[in-house]
């Protein structure tokens, strides 16, 4: 009887190369390459990209450093919070919807003074003109009894230099707020 399946359907085992026969002079081809070796590629690649783009949402997400600018130039309405070494002539200005601890409401340069007039002089001069200034700028905060009122001037040292200025603020001394006086 005669086999009922062609022999052009017959399953035959899979053919593999030979390994290729050493040379006489030692010299062996190159093996073809694996399949291995190019998923290792594939992965490699795929951890880079991931790796550079990680590192470029990180550089584009990460938060800006502190902007500190001299008391002295804050314009008004200028929101800033106080350094940890309170006699710092510079600050962190930050926006004003965020948390802070102070705003500039109001700058005076003074004029007239030739010597040093001395901080008792500013307190007296300038503590009543700040308080009525707030009043005007920001009524409400002005009748907030938790705002606080003030006033920050250049020391000696920055008045013989020529820098005659002072500045009122205000701000919460036990919490910090979000959003400007008005």
């Amino acid at each position: 009887m005669s086999d009922p399946t062609p022999s052009r359907f017959v399953a035959e085992p899979p053919r593999r190369a030979p390994a290729p026969l050493p040379v006489e002079d030692g010299y062996l081809p190159p093996e073809p390459p694996r399949r291995g070796f190019r998923i290792f590629l594939v992965a490699l690649g795929a951890a880079v990209l991931a790796c550079g783009g990680g590192l470029a949402w990180a550089a584009t997400h990460r938060a800006e450093p502190q902007k500190l600018e001299s008391l002295g130039e804050l314009g008004i309405g200028t929101c800033f919070d106080w350094i940890e070494q309170e006699l710092s002539p510079r600050v962190p200005v930050v926006n004003c919807d965020d948390p802070h601890d102070a705003q500039v409401f109001a700058r005076h340069l003074v004029d007239g003074q030739v010597a040093w007039p001395g901080v008792k002089w500013f307190q007296e001069e300038y503590g009543p003109r700040c308080e009525r200034q707030l009043e005007n700028y920001a009524p409400d905060a002005y009748e907030d009894p938790a705002v606080a009122v003030g006033w920050v001037s250049t020391d000696e040292v920055g008045w013989r230099q020529g820098y005659r200025w002072v500045s009122c603020v205000a701000g919460d001394p036990d919490n910090r707020r979000s959003g400007p006086l008005h």
